[in-house]
């Protein structure tokens, strides 16, 4: 009797162990925290040379040097591969690639216009896209064969969208959106952005007499429908660049004037409106997205990463060692930054969660017991 007793609780026990097991694991299943390897880091440029952090698509880094006058390619897949140099006009910035392609524009002797280098040939040679004589072709974007960038060289007082078809070169760049307002102390915008057919950008409406200030708006485009208008995806007292992967747009956003929260849009679901992605009560600065990550510095975390996956809305803080790290690019499993004048590559890892690891961990000792 004594035997059956023992046995039933014994049983009893291993099924109350397997729950629990069971419990941990799906809490744990799913879920990981990504970190960054500081041993596996690779130094891309070191020294005084004035190298400046680009973009990235997967493995292929493009970034420029504005003192040499040259933008750099190089597959961090391949370690035993080199950096490649790309001669340009004179001071490239604003580096972007995508597939074959990376853009950038010139602002040599006073003059801005946007450039494009097919990196699949053996000889790298810029071809200029922007066709005007004189005028500010700035920060240019690009996804598969489109490039676009800010231009106003139809009213110095707007900045229109244009574009360019590397797929068609014999069209020439041509107007995609008209009179977008810019003021002197917003120089530079509307920082236009492409994943794939959409396009989206920063737009402020013209100053409105004070006191009264005026609201900032994130705008789409459906370029792959010739009869679409323009969509305003966000309202804000400020709103900041805004960054698309697909369908998925993430910006800065003030509502209210007292600090910057990060919002997300899904454009494939437009009548939802936007998402709250981070909203802490510190100022928080989106530094680029890749998939569902997303990558931010908060001032809650001074000189610190945070990273957002957006498939279950978990945060994580990214170490990039030391401090003082800038021009940060995101790509897959790919980050790039510039840290004390240097720029660096390394992989962001997921490192499967504590709870979960103890969990089948446990399930494998005790497998281990019952064989015995």
């Amino acid at each position: 009797m004594r035997g059956i007793v023992a046995g039933t609780r014994r049983q009893i026990g291993i099924m109350s162990f397997h729950v629990v097991l069971f419990a941990a694991a799906c809490l744990a299943w799913g879920e990981s925290n990504y970190y960054v390897d500081p041993a596996a880091r690779i130094t891309l440029a070191d020294g005084p040379d004035h190298e400046r952090s680009g973009d990235l698509d997967g493995g292929m880094a493009a970034w420029y040097n504005s003192v040499l006058g040259l933008v750099y390619v190089q597959d961090l897949e391949d370690p035993d591969s080199p950096a490649r140099p790309i001669v340009t006009a004179g001071k490239p910035s604003r580096v972007r690639i995508s597939g074959d392609y990376v853009v950038w524009y010139d602002h040599a002797q006073n003059n801005h216009h946007v450039y494009a280098c097919d990196i699949s040939q053996p000889t790298l040679t810029p071809m200029r896209l922007s066709s005007a004589a004189s005028s500010e072709n700035m920060l240019p974007a690009v996804s598969g064969n489109m490039v676009v960038w800010k231009d106003n060289r139809v009213d110095p007082a707007y900045s229109d969208i244009w574009g360019f078809d590397l797929s068609d070169p014999g069209r020439g760049d041509f107007l995609i959106v008209e009179g977008i307002k810019w003021g002197m102390e917003y120089t530079g915008r509307p920082n236009p952005n492409i994943s794939g057919d959409w396009l989206v950008w920063f737009q402020e409406p013209a100053m409105p007499p004070e006191p009264h200030m005026p609201t900032c708006e994130i705008k789409a485009l459906d370029l792959g429908d010739p009869g679409a208008a323009p969509i305003t995806l966000d309202v804000g007292y400020a709103v900041g660049i805004p960054h698309i992967d697909g369908r998925t747009v993430v910006y800065n956003v003030s509502r209210d004037w007292t600090n910057w929260d990060i919002a997300g849009f899904d454009l494939g679901d437009i009548a939802a409106g936007p998402f709250p992605v981070s909203d802490t009560g510190f100022d928080e600065t989106v530094r680029d997205m890749s998939g569902d990550l997303v990558l931010y510095g908060s001032g809650e975390y001074p000189e610190a990463l945070r990273l957002v996956d957006l498939a279950d809305m978990s945060e994580h803080e990214i170490d990039l060692g030391g401090d003082a790290w800038n021009y940060v690019a995101l790509s897959r499993d790919w980050i790039m930054w510039s840290q004390d004048g240097d720029l660096y590559a390394n992989r962001i890892l997921p490192e499967p969660a504590t709870l979960g690891m103890f969990a089948f961990g446990a399930l494998a000792l005790l497998r281990r017991g019952r064989k015995r």
